[in-house]
């Protein structure tokens, strides 16, 4: 059962519109809780400084950049990730090289990490935040959440991309960052140090959990290869893979397709489903399996689920406009509702 803060966010404090859907009525303003709203991240524009959370209520209403009108300023310079931890969050702010970790109801700040190197993710396990940092030779820093302190660092691989935390390991997608990896570092949390490599394609950029299979699901993009001129010459394959948790034995499903370079899935424990942004949305069941190619049609940049068993579709045409959300019915594909969404909307947190 959730536990709610005592002082809870009232809706008037919030600018709130419904962005596109123009039937939807307005209510009355009412005591509302940040964690019973889904999340949109918008990346924002390269040094717009406008990186932004939107928070989207249940009856289809918005409050725009949430973040910014309860701390009465922004997050900064391309909002890279956000991640929920209970009644923590954390933002990590790629260009403005900190990270930032809020209390989840409110979006109050706690506390701010700053003066990072290029991070890109970051997760909190206990008392601790685990920050992936580095563009090229990568390192994960370990933190005292409470201070902000660091207390260790272990390297990497290049380019650390992602992070997931499992069972006392600490799996970190190394995607290559200016260069080209494709290895994934197991570090084990209690000697902080890296205890297993698993090699994968290249640039691992997305991962997921599925609990009931102890299985990692790991999507790597691929690479563009480019002569001395930065013509293309070529590509490497993507692949989608499934890792056993513990013995580290995979599988994996590699396009067909090597010019096509997706860079989000999403896994639904509602459904036991694993949706891809390739174009389109293709869809894999917990085995691998693919159950069908092209399920959604449409400018899909990337995809999440919410706990509900809705899919949301980013479609990002550039960043220095409006991107376009899309609340999809994974039961038979059919769109629900499409907003508009900020500027680089990369990403959709469910905090519940």
């Amino acid at each position: 059962m959730k536990k709610y803060y005592s002082v809870l966010i009232a809706l008037a404090l919030f600018s709130l519109s419904c962005k596109k859907d123009e039937s939807t009525e307005e209510s009355t303003p009412e005591a509302y809780d940040l964690r019973d709203g889904i999340w949109w991240v918008n990346e924002g524009a390269f040094n717009g400084n406008n990186g932004s959370i939107d928070v989207v209520t249940a009856d289809g209403r918005i409050a725009e950049d949430a973040f910014r009108q309860s701390n009465g300023s922004g997050l900064g310079d391309v909002l890279q990730r956000v991640n929920v931890f209970g009644d923590k969050a954390v933002a990590v702010v790629n260009g403005s090289n900190q990270v930032v970790i809020m209390n989840t109801a409110d979006m109050k700040v706690i506390r701010v990490i700053p003066d990072l190197d290029y991070p890109r993710d970051a997760v909190i396990v206990d008392n601790f935040i685990y920050i992936a940092q580095g563009a090229l030779g990568g390192k994960v820093g370990k933190y005292n959440v409470g201070t902000g302190a660091l207390l260790d660092e272990v390297n990497v691989g290049q380019g650390p991309e992602r992070l997931l935390e499992n069972n006392g390991q600490l799996w970190v997608l190394n995607s290559g960052g200016w260069a080209v990896d494709n290895t994934i570092s197991i570090v084990d949390l209690g000697s902080f140090s890296v205890v297993q490599n698993i090699v994968v394609h290249d640039r691992p950029l997305d991962v997921e959990f599925d609990e009931i299979s102890n299985q990692v699901m790991v999507l790597c993009s691929g690479d563009i290869l480019y002569d001395a001129n930065w013509n293309v010459t070529g590509h490497t394959a993507s692949a989608i893979y499934w890792i056993d948790a513990v013995g580290f034995n995979y599988s994996y499903f590699e396009l067909a397709d090597q010019g096509v370079h997706p860079k989000s899935i999403a896994w639904s424990k509602t459904r036991s489903e694993l949706y891809m942004a390739n174009q389109g949305i293709d869809v894999f069941d917990g085995q691998g399996n693919e159950i069908c190619n092209g399920c959604w049609t449409g400018d899909a940049y990337t995809v999440d689920a919410d706990n509900d068993g809705n899919v949301w579709i980013t479609s990002t045409p550039d960043f220095s406009s409006d991107g376009i959300m899309n609340k999809v019915n994974a039961s038979n594909w059919s769109t629900i509702a499409s907003y508009s969404s900020g500027i680089g909307t990369s990403a959709v947190v469910d905090p519940r």
